[in-house]
């Protein structure tokens, strides 16, 4: 007896199995459990009655669920097979409850065939039995209520439906932990219904509501699921939020796929659904191949007559449509209409029902076109035919009868024919009046309409006082809005019954005052539609410019900053640190072009972008007025979404990761609709069992309008942000008229740069050609003289060379061709790309003004002189400035108001005609800019939070690309990869962010500079009295005189900044990308940058050297090697060479290449980087020196650590000078003659040694061509024209050189060409 019971429980477990299976949608699986199941407890021999029973019972329930896996898969016949056999059983066991559950899958399978009237009679049966054996509150009661409800839902039945699925889930939310599912079935039920009566905002709650629900039942790869996410996709698209409602349908169709296989309708209802979003966005070539994927598994499923193939057909037509393409696009509904026409006849009433309203929508777009071809009279033919049947099927007061309505009148109207036009409009007032009642913002658009009407008839009288109804009604507009007086809905009882079920009484509560409520909802319902309008297609100019004041220390850069934004002066003003008061520079410094005033750039981004958003906003306002005299036109095109079958209704979706989980009563409150409880509850009790057979499908009175009071707490990032940005909104309106220039202005961020030489390397990130420079120097000095630092003591530089650095270093960082024609005085003048404006400072040091003007072009020519192909770059402005402080004359402030005047319209000539601030640019780049810059303002390592109540968006000061496209997402401002990236290019053009394109960080974003500024400045120290740490500071000392920093003053810069892991990690590799850090062994890096004049200097007596190497560039091209392109290259080499010893020096460093038995010198030269070698010279010991010559003449042969540098230095220019990335340099040498450095490509090959100098023509011998080994003919140097002057040079042959060995023997070595 317990083995017989052990052995039943082993079979019920595979039952159970099967069970899990269907849940997770592998109906064929489940199957296969079912059957094994059933045959094995058909072979079972129970030892008494009582098991016996079990058993029977148990196949009875077992063949019901075969019956209804097959029902799921459209196998009816064989479901209907298996289901009369388990009826049969349950029969002879005469057992009532089973029977009933028999005749309920009868049901569920006529209503998927569309026997409604004979579903409805196995629903009423079932109930009888049901309610005969149980409380009324059983959860098997609710399965029942559910099937009556679908069939109502069917047959457009839906305050009935609404009733019968309300009904099944508060049956169901007082057992949900009995089965939770049937619970997330109810929700989606209801948001079916929603649904149909437009209310996309409950339906979205409901459909989330069941997703978490099965998500947590199931886990995420579930058919189930996978048609919740169909199903938000399909609202997401409704409501225009194309970008999400085409992620959750990318993730249904991968869930789908990969359970259900390729061929099957849910996977061809998701293609038909891309084909909606992808014509949505008007990818039309792409919308018609999602189409053709889902018409060829339609049609291998369901053959060529289906309702489903009309509506592909349809859909299909709509794309032609919509790409204007009419001819086509009538094709393909006369093929849809020939669909319909031939089955419509074929089937039972339901289905036939479902076919007729298939040919409205046809006819209806069929219509559009005729119209849209201005064949009027076809037109109003084709929309009555779909009106006939409209009014044939569907209730009489439906919101499609009402459009049909309004677009026959339209046509009506353009035929000239206005007395009928104005009964066609009376007819779809009608009806929009009973369904969104007297004060709805579509009865006053009608409204406007009959006025354009009369109008046209002449009847003024009558157009006057329909307009002042129109306006009356948007006065007192009610749309969507709160109704005072309704308590808690029934959705809130539902809910509050699932958390508390024994309490199903609870007291009303009051709302906020009506008027308040509904004054609220509409401005903000308004605005919220005209900030999603900006996001979909909004465009601003690009009204920001970088304004970067550059030039050498101590030349009084802040201090015409503070002139130039009204600022004053200050007796003492500290030398800049990377770029000088970032924290002011960055947040204060927005200069408006047009008054000269500065603004905080966070408010004014916002205003930038509530200014497009109330345009848009007047603009929907005022678009019924601007038609003042037109006929409207035709409401668009009737497209179905596709549908599954009834228990998966409007099923088609992705992974949620930008939903808020749906899980607590609290959420779903927020957001349901606003139901009188009372009044539903009352029309559900008198529902009684006769008026489910009996009632006739009239629903004329449809539930009231759900309140959209809560629509900006919806969870998606869009209404988040749109919450954070609303809350100014009232307040910029008081203030918009008054400030209406700063709408219209473009502004400059003024940044200033430190003129120190170490922070030059920090300077390359930032650099831009779309940025406007302002280059200053001291016109006190001579521009050969050298600069004087703050201490009163000569720099290192000389202003010539200072102005070299940052000239070749800012222009050379743009890559771009890009000229600007610009008219000053009435002269059109042409200027290339990044603009230098030079102004100069110290007037006060020269007082007569022709003298001032005299140095000014003197300095001017000089520039010119010495950097002749930046000359088209250089505006002379020929301002000076008196940056005195203790001058305060009123002569000297009316002179320097005019130089900022004339600074000003400088500016401001250049902004207007630059190509940059031309651009149209899509308004989501500056939303997206306002985010990011929320943590820009701040100065926290952490990053910055926006939130506004339960809202909470956080930027980090790092984000990947991958975190800023989930922001995007967030946010609705995501449109594709491409565009993302040119919004971060933009941005980071603009000085908003830093868009890392190197390797190792590539595609990294730093939203908060003034941090990254702030650690830049940490690790570069002017002050070492700023440091409490006494090993730090002697390190930091160290790092001075050897060009060396310990890993310890880095961890010590970054200390203060509480870096995670991550960020450090990332601020490290930063660091290292730009150069600003070299990492070497023993935990230290290379600097150069920091190393001071004062530092121990290169000492190479006792050694043997090689003659001099230069390698540099045409002078024509770039006439100076800047400092950080030598430091990059310092860094470049010593990692080529696999970090070997290497000493630093000032503008020199001597570098000890393992096994090479000699050091390789890099010195900074003005225009080229000198190579020299250079090895131990033993006068002791003439064999030992004979053999390390021997060996360094190898290696110098072999490896070639000239043609190393070469090449790096080509690399670093290229990279950090991208304007020069196509030259290349060349070999250069001294000539003793002139002593100029003159290439060495002309050298006679017949005598290795012999050079021409190009610069004065003389000819000399080069012992430098021998010492670097270029007389080993190296194929690099020997030009194609130098081979046909010297056609005796066989580059490919071995050369052979004379060298000692240890024992100082001579011997000859052969050394290979490379390319050999």
């Amino acid at each position: 007896m317990e083995q017989q019971q052990h052995d039943f429980d082993d079979i019920q477990s595979i039952h159970q199995r099967g069970k899990s299976q269907y849940r997770l949608g592998y109906y064929q699986i489940a199957r296969n459990d079912y059957t094994e199941a059933y045959y094995l407890a058909l072979e079972f021999e129970p030892v008494n009655a009582r098991l016996d029973h079990q058993i029977k019972q148990f196949q009875a329930d077992v063949l019901l669920d075969i019956s209804m896996t097959l029902r799921q898969q459209c196998q009816f016949t064989q479901a209907i097979e298996y289901g009369d056999r388990a009826e049969t059983l349950t029969r002879q066991m005469n057992d009532p409850l089973r029977i009933a559950k028999c005749l309920e899958n009868k049901g569920q399978i006529d209503t998927l065939k569309g026997f409604y009237k004979q579903a409805l009679a196995y629903y009423r049966t079932a109930l009888d039995m049901k309610l005969e054996l149980l409380q009324d509150d059983n959860v098997e009661l609710a399965d029942t209520y559910r099937g009556i409800a679908d069939i109502y839902y069917w047959q457009d039945g839906i305050r009935l439906a609404q009733s019968m699925y309300y009904k099944s889930l508060i049956i169901r939310l007082q057992h949900q932990d009995s089965n939770g599912l049937d619970v997330a079935e109810s929700y989606d039920m209801l948001g079916n219904i929603y649904v149909k009566q437009s209310k996309y905002d409950d339906a979205l709650t409901m459909y989330q509501a069941s997703q978490s629900l099965r998500t947590q039942l199931l886990g995420n790869d579930n058919v189930e699921v996978a048609t919740s996410y169909y199903r938000m996709s399909t609202i997401y698209r409704k409501q225009s939020q194309i970008q999400l409602a085409e992620s959750l349908l990318e993730e249904s169709l991968a869930i789908r796929l990969k359970i259900l296989g390729k061929i099957n309708l849910p996977v061809a209802n998701c293609y038909h659904n891309f084909a909606l979003i992808y014509q949505d966005k008007s990818r039309h070539a792409t919308a018609i191949k999602m189409c053709h994927k889902a018409l060829s598994i339609y049609l291998e499923l369901l053959g060529n007559d289906h309702i489903e193939i009309s509506n592909m057909y349809n859909t299909i037509a709509t794309i032609y449509t919509h790409n204007s393409q009419d001819n086509y696009a009538l094709t393909m509904y006369r093929k849809s209409l020939h669909i319909n026409l031939k089955i419509s006849g074929q089937y039972n009433l339901g289905m036939a029902r479902l076919y007729n309203l298939g040919m409205a929508r046809i006819y209806n777009n069929i219509a559009v076109i005729y119209y849209r071809q201005k064949n009027y009279s076809q037109a109003i033919h084709m929309y009555e035919l779909s009106l006939k049947i409209k009014l044939e099927l569907l209730d009489s007061m439906n919101v499609d009868t009402a459009s049909t309505y309004i677009n026959i009148a339209i046509t009506y109207a353009r035929l000239l024919k206005y007395d009928k036009a104005i009964s066609m409009f009376q007819q779809g007032l009608r009806i929009q009046s009973h369904i969104f009642g007297a004060h709805h913002s579509k009865v006053a658009i009608t409204y406007d309409n009959m006025a354009i009407v009369y109008h046209q008839q002449g009847k003024y009288k009558y157009a006057s006082d329909i307009e002042n109804i129109a306006a009356n009604i948007r006065s007192k507009c009610q749309d969507q809005a709160i109704d005072a007086k309704s308590t808690k809905t029934l959705n809130q009882l539902l809910l509050e019954l699932k958390d508390h079920p024994t309490n199903q009484h609870t007291q009303a509560t009051n709302l906020l005052p009506h008027e308040q409520q509904e004054n609220a909802a509409l401005d903000e319902k308004e605005y919220f539609k005209a900030y999603h309008e900006a996001l979909l297609d909004g465009k601003c100019r690009s009204d920001f410019i970088r304004i970067m004041i550059m030039g050498p220390e101590n030349v009084g850069k802040s201090s015409v900053i503070k002139l130039f934004t009204h600022q004053g002066l200050v007796a003492f003003l500290n030398p800049t640190q990377v770029i000088d008061h970032t924290h002011e520079i960055l947040d204060l410094k927005t200069y408006n072009i047009e008054d000269r005033e500065t603004y905080d750039f966070q408010q004014v981004l916002k205003r930038k972008v509530l200014t497009l958003v109330e345009a848009i906003r007047e603009k929907q306002n005022s678009l019924r007025y601007q038609q003042n005299k037109q006929v409207p036109e035709v409401q668009d095109m009737e497209c179905n979404t596709t549908y599954d079958q009834v228990s998966n209704v409007a099923d088609d979706t992705m992974q949620l990761s930008t939903l808020s989980p749906f899980k607590t009563a609290e959420t779903i409150r927020q957001s349901l609709t606003d139901i009188d409880r009372q009044h539903q509850a009352d029309n559900i009790s008198n529902i009684d069992q006769q008026s489910l057979a009996d009632t006739t499908m009239n629903d004329s009175a449809d539930l009231p309008i759900s309140s959209d009071s809560d629509q900006a707490k919806s969870v998606t990032g869009l209404v988040k942000y749109f919450n954070i940005l609303f809350k100014d909104y009232p307040q910029y309106r008081l203030t918009m008229k008054d400030n209406k220039h700063i709408e219209n202005s473009q502004f400059g961020k003024l940044w200033d740069f430190g003129g120190q030489a170490m922070y030059q390397i920090t300077h390359h990130p930032f650099m831009s050609g779309n940025s406007i420079y302002i280059l200053v120097f001291n016109i006190a000095q001579d521009i050969h003289q050298p600069v004087m630092k703050r201490d009163g003591q000569p720099s290192n530089y000389t202003y010539i060379q200072s102005m070299q650095e940052w000239l070749t270093s800012t222009i050379g960082s743009y890559s771009g061709n890009d000229h600007v024609t610009v008219n000053f005085d009435g002269v059109d003048q042409d200027y290339s790309l990044p603009i230098i404006i030079l102004i100069a400072t110290h007037g006060d040091k020269v007082d007569d003004v022709e003298d001032q003007k005299c140095r000014f072009d003197q300095f001017e020519q000089s520039l010119i002189e010495y950097l002749p192909s930046f000359k088209n770059h250089i505006c002379s402005s020929r301002i000076v400035f008196n940056c005195n402080p203790n001058d305060t004359s009123d002569n000297v402030k009316s002179e320097r108001q005019q130089c900022c005047l004339r600074l000003h319209n400088i500016i401001k000539t250049f902004v207007d005609d630059l190509p940059f601030m031309q651009l149209s640019i899509p308004s989501r780049w500056y939303i997206m800019a306002t985010l990011l810059h929320s943590c820009g303002s701040s100065g926290n390592s952490t990053g910055e939070s926006l939130n506004n109540a339960d809202d909470i968006i956080t930027v980090g000061n790092i984000m990947s690309l991958q975190k800023i496209k989930e922001l995007a997402l967030d946010c609705e401002l995501y449109e594709n990869d491409d565009n993302m990236r040119d919004m971060l290019l933009y941005l980071h053009e603009t000085g908003e962010i830093l868009f890392c394109q190197h390797e190792g960080i590539q595609e990294m974003v730093v939203c908060n500079l003034v941090w990254l500024l702030k650690i830049f400045r940490a690790i570069i120290v002017l002050d070492l009295d700023d440091i409490k740490s006494a090993t730090v500071r002697h390190d930091y000392i160290t790092a001075r005189k050897t060009g060396k920093m310990s890993r310890k003053c880095v961890d010590y810069a970054v200390a203060q900044f509480s870096l995670n892991k991550t960020e450090k990690q990332f601020i490290l590799q930063l660091l290292e990308c730009y150069d600003i850090i070299c990492s070497m062994e023993n935990n230290q890096y290379l600097v150069p940058y920091l190393l001071q004049t004062t530092s121990h200097q290169l000492d190479i007596s006792g050694y043997q050297t090689s003659e001099w190497l230069y390698i540099g560039y045409d002078k024509d091209i770039i006439s100076y090697i800047p400092d950080g392109i030598y430091h990059c290259l310092v860094s470049a080499c010593y990692k080529k060479w696999d970090y070997p010893q290497v000493e630093l020096y000032y503008r020199s460093a001597k570098f000890c290449l393992r096994d090479d038995h000699h050091y390789i010198i890099l010195k900074k030269e003005i225009s080229s980087i000198a190579v020299q070698y250079c090895y131990q010279n033993d006068k002791d010991n003439d064999g030992l020196t004979k053999w390390i010559v021997g060996k360094v003449e190898i290696s110098i042969a072999e490896k070639r650590p000239h043609d190393v540098i070469k090449d790096l230095l080509s690399h670093t220019v290229g990279d950090r000078l991208s304007r020069f990335k196509p030259a290349k340099p060349d070999y250069l040498v001294e000539c003793t003659i002139c002593h100029e450095q003159t290439t060495i490509t002309s050298h006679d090959p017949t005598n290795s040694v012999l050079i021409q100098c190009s610069k004065c023509n003389g000819f000399f011998k080069s012992q430098s061509l021998q010492d670097w080994k270029f007389d080993c003919h190296d194929q690099a140097i020997v030009t194609e024209d130098q081979s046909q002057r010297w056609p005796n040079v066989d580059s490919n042959t071995a050369t052979t050189v004379d060298v000692y060995n240890a024992d100082g023997q001579l011997v000859q070595v052969s050394i290979l060409n490379p390319s050999t």
